[in-house]
């Protein structure tokens, strides 16, 4: 039997601005996210944020969230789950911050993977990512702008 497509649901509707909070010019902590359940497969979830404006920086990614959650608070964690290091170099949310007098697009996408992904030792973002769409079995994705 088919299930619904895995959906994304921020607090700000898909193809809209995000909340200045959640950037660089307001506190920077990650956003509020739920997400359907994925197929009855589905052994771990992963959550990823990326700049579409500047592809080599990636801004989230989050891996192995136990299939048991479809949801993470504003700022976040989940136990259990992996970090990867981001664009900062730094394990963690790297806040929305393009140069000012710009506007960049960003993608936040919801991973149904079959597997849980290999994470010793510690991979990148764009690794933990390669990893993550090698075991998706379905994702979900909503686009946002920021402009400063």
């Amino acid at each position: 039997e088919d299930s619904a497509p895995l959906t994304l649901t921020a607090p700000w509707a898909s193809g809209t601005a995000i909340d200045v909070r959640y950037t660089c010019d307001g506190k920077g902590i990650s956003p509020p996210l739920a997400w359907s359940s994925g197929p009855a497969e589905t052994k771990a979830y992963g959550i990823v944020m990326n700049d579409v404006d500047d592809p080599s920086f990636t801004q989230w990614v989050v891996a192995n969230i136990d299939p048991a959650y479809t949801s993470i608070g504003e700022g976040g964690t989940i136990t259990g789950s992996f970090i990867a290091t981001n664009g900062l170099k730094s394990r963690g949310y790297a806040a929305p911050c393009p140069r000012k007098g710009s506007t960049h697009t960003f993608t936040l996408s919801v991973f149904a993977l079959r597997d849980k992904i290999e994470v010793e030792p510690r991979p990148t973002a764009k690794t933990a990512l390669a990893r993550m769409t090698t075991n998706a079995i379905e994702v979900g994705t909503i686009d946002f702008v920021y402009s400063r």
